[in-house]
């Protein structure tokens, strides 16, 4: 009986380090197209006053 549990614990365990990679992965990408978000409008700005506008950063 308790070895069935320590599996089902175990298994758990697995699932929930898998749900916590995926929502890294997600939340790495959302991170990356805000800061892609960001410097085009950082671009535009400096555009609009005027300003030497650098090249974006290829990823």
């Amino acid at each position: 009986m308790a070895e069935a549990t320590e599996n089902e614990t175990a298994r758990l365990l697995l699932d929930m380090r898998r749900e916590m990679q995926d929502m890294h992965k997600k939340l790495a990408l959302r991170l990356d197209g805000i800061a892609h978000i960001l410097a085009l409008m950082e671009r535009g700005h400096r555009a609009k006053r005027g300003k030497e506008v650098p090249p974006l950063k290829a990823d």
